[in-house]
């Protein structure tokens, strides 16, 4: 009997070891599984983020613009894209208008205007009607506002008065036109002869006042249209063909200004 039960106990503990042993056993098969189902998951997370990353930076770059240089060169845009645009500005931007016929032509212009007199100006408003044009920026709507000063204003002390006084006529019409892309245009250069002979109207000034323009534009987010590009020659002065006065752009030249515009837009605001 002594025997029996001794037998039953030493097969009791072999069958007891082979159990825990293949409890172990699947013990280290179940922590290995989980372990590899881990690092997938974390595969998984990683992957996801370094994709949302990658979207966030993408979002960044097409959403940010550099205010800081000129427009750039795109896709030329149709004529109707100028229907619900207005352009201001002095004789130079009269002349523009005379030469090119746009759709649904607005031109807040006229001879000796200024930023700081702009407003104040007569204009013919897009009713017919004669009005100041700071009433008739007040009661229209554009899409785009197309802007051009400072030949005149390069008689002033400096071109930080200008810029001073250009940002407070932006502001207005930003304020009466928040739905519009306002476009600031270069001052285009005047011929070698009058940057010469003239007093202060020199293309040193000129350049010096468009760096301000530029550097207004890149504070205030505007859109600066570097228009002096397409008119000027190599030596940076305008062609002696390209104007009578060696001022005022010809009907050949503001061709080549409307050219420019038509390649140098952005997207309009929604």
């Amino acid at each position: 009997m002594r025997k029996v039960f001794g037998v039953l106990m030493i097969l009791l503990m072999i069958l007891s070891g082979v159990l825990s042993f293949g409890n172990k056993d699947t013990a280290k098969k179940e922590a290995k599984a989980a372990k590899v189902q881990e690092v997938k998951e974390q595969k998984v997370v990683q992957k996801k983020k370094g994709t949302d990353k990658r979207r966030k930076t993408a979002k960044k770059k097409t959403s940010e613009y550099d205010f800081s240089k000129p427009v750039p060169q795109g896709k030329k845009v149709k004529m109707s894209y100028f229907s619900d645009a207005v352009f201001i500005g002095d004789s130079r931007t009269v002349g523009f208008l005379q030469c090119v016929k746009l759709p649904g032509e607005t031109g807040y212009a006229c001879k000796g205007n200024a930023v700081n007199t702009a407003l104040s100006q007569v204009v013919k408003a897009k009713d017919g009607k004669q009005k100041m044009m700071l009433n008739a920026i007040k009661e229209e709507k554009y899409k785009k506002v197309y802007l051009m000063f400072g030949i005149n204003e390069t008689g002033w002390p400096s071109a930080k008065r200008f810029v001073n006084a250009y940002w407070k006529l932006i502001k207005t019409v930003r304020k009466y036109q928040p739905d519009a892309i306002i476009y600031v245009q270069s001052i285009y250069p005047v011929s070698k002869k009058v940057s010469a002979e003239h007093s202060y109207m020199t293309n040193k000034r000129i350049n010096q006042f468009n760096r301000a323009i530029l550097k207004m534009c890149k504070k205030h987010k505007l859109y600066y249209v570097d228009v002096a590009a397409a008119l000027k020659n190599k030596n940076g002065n305008l062609p002696k063909s390209a104007a009578v006065d060696g001022v005022h752009a010809r009907k050949k030249y503001c061709k080549k200004m409307l050219k420019y515009l038509r390649s140098h837009t952005v997207k309009a605001k929604k």
